[in-house]
């Protein structure tokens, strides 16, 4: 008798966009968008902190921002990017963190567009420490910032908040649950044993 095959069942566009969100929402995956973000922020902003007046002059260049904010924003933004990037990599508050990259990247995204719309040949000032990444405002940093607004954005809606440490509180708390528990059936156990040769 001929073997009956039972057909594969066709991928459908939901069961396309089921495996996209089971993806992003892998802890390998929101670990890898963590590391990454992370570690951009905190290079991005060693050269804001080391050169500020040329951070201050890629800020005047886009035109958008008073001149009284210049500065404000040249002391305190690096340091938001360190804070941010660290608790990524730490895994602290790790929701919190990208909420807070996720508010810097929508601002560049619409300071770099505007300057684009407008016709402005410069760097955008944003990644000038890391060559691979394009630092010229047009589509391609755009598009760059789009996609590390969707890591930041996956990390803010699928991972946890609080001192996780990538776990380490979670496995040592269950580690002292598991104890107690264990404890406990074995003094049912003992206290069955009485009551039967009783």
């Amino acid at each position: 008798m001929a073997k009956t095959t039972i057909p594969a069942p066709a991928l459908t566009v939901r069961s396309l966009i089921d495996r996209l969100f089971a993806f992003l929402r892998h802890p390998i995956t929101l670990a890898f968008f963590k590391l990454l973000l992370g570690m951009l922020f905190i290079l991005s902003s060693i050269s804001k902190i080391e050169n500020p007046a040329k951070f201050a002059d890629a800020i005047e260049a886009y035109k958008i921002v008073p001149g009284a904010f210049v500065w404000p924003m040249v002391y305190t933004m690096p340091w938001i990017q360190i804070i941010a990037g660290a608790c990524l990599i730490l895994d602290i508050f790790a929701q919190s963190a990208s909420f807070v990259i996720s508010g810097l990247l929508v601002v560049y995204i619409i300071a770099i567009s505007q300057a684009w719309a407008r016709g402005f040949e410069m760097e955008c000032g944003c990644f000038d420490l890391i060559e691979a990444l394009e630092d010229k405002v047009g589509w391609r940093s755009i598009v760059r910032d789009l996609v590390l607004l969707g890591m930041s954005g996956c990390v803010f809606l699928f991972d946890r908040n609080g001192l996780n440490f990538w776990g380490l509180f979670n496995r040592k708390s269950q580690i002292s649950d598991v104890k107690p528990t264990a404890a406990v059936s074995v003094s049912k156990k003992r206290n069955a044993k009485i009551k039967k040769q009783a």
